[in-house]
């Protein structure tokens, strides 16, 4: 018998597959990094001539310029530096210099080339397209000029978007991993998207590099403000993370605030951070502080998402009358407008408050008129990722079965948000696939035989059915033995191969893990294959764990279609020994012993 797994419909990855992935990465990277190169020393007159460019004498400006350009590229991270607190007369003439520098490096693949060949004569919208192309380069080709340009083009609007291609490319897993983890970055760099992404190169091996170069990032952009329209909100996510998973409740709320009053508004909406601190005083507080935010942002105090926080935090605090009477407010705060309601539904679906979630969310739907096709939309996925949270199934296929009936016909784009908030493209295949997943597993679930053949016949006439099993590969178990069934051979045996090279890839990384044995072991004994293997892993896997009647059962069900039907009924009598009534592990010892001629379908 599997361990059922929870994953939210909206989970990039299952935290079971990356746990596959992990170790291979890590050893990618430890094995592909390179040894830094020596730096380059500096010529000692470049702060002299850095001065002079500030001269009156325009002879002397013009000489020391000539001078800082022949130099070459060994004097660029002096400019940069330089940019920071240099007049601004001056840094018109630092940003010419860095410019007139070649932007082709020498390994530079042809197209990079010819994208670069004119970079330094380009004004900075130009260059962040010229930088956005070279991030669509096929196989990262791209990739050494973009960080040439997160590291010295004088636009901080280019260098970020430079960060914010690179950073995309680290989320599809085309990184850049090696030049950027070993990038020499001194303690006086404050180029704050250079370190905002070299920390996020950091993020899946070493959260203390990341907490280090993010946190940098954000001071130094709090010293001198120059990141805008959100570019550096998933650094604040990141560190207000890390300091709740240690309980750095101060820390969080300083960094929401200092987040916050970077942060733009609208009459309609409520700024993030300022939402997220009032939930962090309702979920742990009051913390320090609570009086003195409620003063600064008392402008935000009559907006849902506060109320639903001053509610939560009066029913921690035993206030219990005045409770209900918040949440009654905090729903009437959204009036009329389905958008209010909906930006309600959303934070409430953050904080965990489903039931309230929920409640908005049919709110803003009832009040949406048919041409609001957006809001409808987003409404149905956000229903469907609060139905994913609390394991429906079902609900969660017929929210987004909903949300894709309503986008038929429009220009409507599909995305998806990362855990940090960056928005990756969404095929409506994909999306589709992810419909008939969860149909699938609701068919499972509720031993549905027609509809399990109906949905796994959309996800074969999709050519999804690989990605779902890469996702679920619980669910190959019950896909294998159909496709063998109605004659599909081939595509059960390449299905099978896949999901069990998945499978013996994470036992052969985790080889004590008695749940990584289990799941091999289900696989093989469901799809009939590999049985004598599939009997000693099982054997392993109950020895390793003797009172989990789930993996005993797996063992029975290993022995009995090795044909050791004794050893099966001895074994099942011993899970349901465990687990008293367990519905069906009582079918399973009826099978074996032959009370009944159907193969019952694990729940």
């Amino acid at each position: 018998m599997p361990i059922p797994s929870v994953w939210n419909y909206d989970t990039p990855m299952p935290r079971r597959l990356l746990a596959i992935a992990f170790p291979f990465i890590l050893t990618m990277a430890v094995r592909a990094a390179p040894t830094t190169p020596p730096a380059t020393p500096l010529p000692t007159d470049v702060p002299t001539l850095i001065q002079k460019l500030a001269d009156a004498d325009p002879d002397v400006r013009q000489s020391a310029a000539a001078r800082l350009t022949d130099l070459g590229a060994s004097v660029r991270p002096a400019l940069m530096q330089a940019m920071e607190s240099a007049a601004p007369e001056v840094r018109t003439q630092i940003s010419q210099i860095l410019l007139r520098r070649p932007w082709v490096g020498p390994g530079d693949a042809p197209d990079v080339q010819q994208g670069l060949a004119d970079y330094g004569q380009l004004d900075a919208e130009q260059r962040c397209q010229r930088a956005q192309m070279l991030a669509d380069l096929p196989n990262g080709a791209g990739q050494d000029a973009l960080i040439r340009i997160l590291q010295y083009d004088p636009s901080t609007a280019v260098r970020w978007q430079s960060a914010q291609v690179l950073r995309m490319r680290l989320n599809d897993n085309i990184p850049p991993f090696a030049r950027l983890r070993n990038m020499p970055i001194d303690d006086q760099t404050t180029n704050v998207p250079l370190l905002a992404t070299v920390g996020w190169a950091w993020h899946d091996v070493d959260a203390k590099r990341t907490d280090k170069f993010l946190t940098r990032a954000v001071a130094a952009d709090a010293a001198h403000p120059a990141a805008m329209n959100g570019q550096l909100d998933f650094a604040y996510v990141w560190l207000v993370r890390s300091a709740m998973d240690d309980r750095r409740y101060d820390d969080a709320a300083a960094l929401l605030r200092q987040q916050a009053s970077r942060a733009s508004s609208d009459a309609d909406s409520i700024p993030q951070p300022i939402a997220s601190l009032f939930a962090l005083h309702a979920q742990i507080g009051p913390i320090s502080g609570f009086s003195a935010d409620l003063h600064l942002y008392r402008s935000y105090l009559s907006r849902p998402e506060v109320l639903y926080c001053l509610a939560h935090l009066a029913g921690r605090e035993g206030l219990i009358s005045l409770d209900p009477l918040l949440n009654l407010t905090a729903i009437s705060a959204g009036g009329t407008s389905p958008a209010r309601h909906l930006q309600a539904g959303i934070f409430l679906t953050d904080q965990g408050w489903l039931e309230s979630a929920q409640r908005e969310l049919h709110v803003a739907l009832l009040l949406c008129d048919a041409s609001s096709t957006d809001q409808i939309v987003d409404i149905y996925f956000k229903l469907a990722q609060i139905a994913g949270e609390l394991n429906d199934e079902l609900a969660t296929a017929q929210n987004l079965e909903s949300a894709l009936q309503h986008l038929a016909g429009t220009d409507y784009q599909l995305q998806r948000t990362t855990p940090m908030g960056d928005e990756i493209p969404w095929s409506v295949d994909d999306a589709w696939a992810e419909v008939h997943w969860h149909y699938l597993r609701a068919a499972q679930a509720s031993n549905d035989k027609p509809a399990l053949a109906e949905h796994l016949q959309k996800l074969l006439d999709l050519n999804k059915l690989g990605q779902v099993l890469h996702e679920d590969p619980g669910l190959a178990s019950d896909v294998v033995p159909y496709l063998q069934q109605v004659g599909r051979t081939a595509e059960a045996e390449n299905y099978f191969n896949s999901v069990y090279k998945d499978l013996n890839d994470e036992l052969s990384t985790h080889p004590t893990d008695a749940e990584a044995m289990n799941n091999l072991a289900w696989l093989c004994a469901r799809c009939n294959r590999r049985l004598t293997e599939a009997m000693k892993v099982a054997d392993r896997a109950a020895a390793a764990e003797p009172d989990n009647s789930a993996y005993i059962d797996t063992d029975a069900e290993c022995h009995f279609r090795a044909g050791d039907k004794a050893d099966a009924i001895k074994l099942e009598t011993r899970a349901l020994q465990l687990t008293p009534n367990d519905t069906f592990m009582m079918g399973q010892l009826r099978r074996f012993r032959g009370e009944s001629p159907h193969v019952s379908s694990h729940p």
